[in-house]
């Protein structure tokens, strides 16, 4: 073919981090033109949507699933000075995203998130800072994190 584009689903039944890591590692393998990864979904009027509300077969696990999606985003990133600032900007923008629906995120490492989101998704982080400074005021026990958004 001289066009191959691929739609893949993640979070099905039986499936694992690790099944998922295969299934995209063969992907890249295939060096299609455009990959595209949808989390399973359940609707209630088919058979698995029945299955699923009658009890004979397990919903898909959300936390599951978010860490599939999280793999997608990792491999996707170009490591490159481009790559990183487009991957700040949609981190920024899921953020965004995630406040607007009452959502919180989890603090990844890579610190690109803004201090108004962080602020926004965690109220209590000044008094966390307030805490660090009382208990150590001499910082001896830093990091990027607090560095970055408490000090």
């Amino acid at each position: 073919f001289e066009h191959v584009n691929l739609d893949l689903i993640y979070g099905a039944q039986g499936e694992t981090i690790e099944s998922w890591l295969r299934t995209l590692e063969e992907t890249i393998a295939l060096d299609p033109e455009h990959v595209s990864a949808y989390a399973l979904t359940i609707e209630p009027a088919t058979p698995l949507g029945r299955a699923v509300a009658a009890n004979r077969t397990p919903a898909p696990d959300p936390d599951l699933q978010a860490d599939m999606f999280s793999l997608v985003l990792f491999i996707d990133q170009k490591v490159t000075p481009e790559g990183d600032r487009q991957m700040t900007a949609l981190t920024q923008a899921l953020i965004d995203a995630t406040a607007q629906q009452g959502g919180t995120f989890y603090l990844p490492y890579q610190l690109d998130y803004r201090s108004d989101q962080l602020q926004r998704a965690y109220p209590g982080v000044n008094a966390f800072f307030a805490l660090k400074r009382k208990y150590d005021p001499s910082q001896l026990f830093t990091n990027e994190f607090y560095a970055a958004y408490g000090g």
